[in-house]
């Protein structure tokens, strides 16, 4: 069963895509973008790499980041890496990391990934919203996690973009709309 809506065009995407990079602070996702793909190419994250990673996810948790052990970093993450690893051993062997739900270990994915034809999208309450749907637990993220990530595949390939592009448009779009009325879902 397909829960997900996706109420955009290509050209709406790419409008919303170029308003995201102009509102935001592209630079440091640049960073964290370029971060993600030598560790991928490396096979692991060094503490400093999550910690910059987690901080452009989800500040608030960047205390339990830095609570995380350099060498428990290091296997969690090369575990994640693995080209042996299964889409769901990949998002959730990162969750054992202090700090990381689902939602950060999709953007840890979505970012090392990115270069590569199978990529992850960011697990996010503003893109589940633009797609019609509202998680009001970790458990629903957990349960919904597969059927997302198959849904944004399939619309990449289908309107032609790439997962960053699907991404910043479904966040940017959701942010466009907090600020109106919205109609209930």
């Amino acid at each position: 069963m397909n829960q997900f809506k996706l109420p955009l065009t290509r050209d709406e995407i790419l409008k919303l895509e170029d308003n995201y990079k102009k509102s935001n602070e592209i630079q440091q996702e640049e960073r964290v973008m370029a971060i993600a793909v030598q560790a991928k190419e490396r096979g692991f994250l060094t503490k400093e790499e999550f910690l910059e990673i987690g901080k452009w996810k989800t500040p608030r948790q960047n205390k339990n980041y830095a609570n995380n052990d350099e060498e428990f970093i290091k296997e969690v993450t090369s575990v994640s890496f693995s080209g042996k690893a299964s889409d769901e051993l990949r998002i959730h062997v990162l969750t054992l990391l202090g700090g990381v739900n689902l939602r950060v270990a999709s953007a840890i994915l979505h970012l090392a990934f990115l270069p590569e034809k199978q990529t992850y999208p960011i697990m996010d309450v503003r893109a589940l919203q633009t797609l019609g749907y509202k998680a009001k637990s970790e458990k629903e993220f957990n349960e919904i996690w597969e059927e997302y990530t198959k849904f944004c595949r399939e619309k990449c390939i289908e309107m032609d973009i790439g997962m960053r592009t699907l991404d910043r448009a479904i966040w940017q779009f959701d942010k466009n709309q907090s600020g109106k009325k919205r109609k209930p879902a």
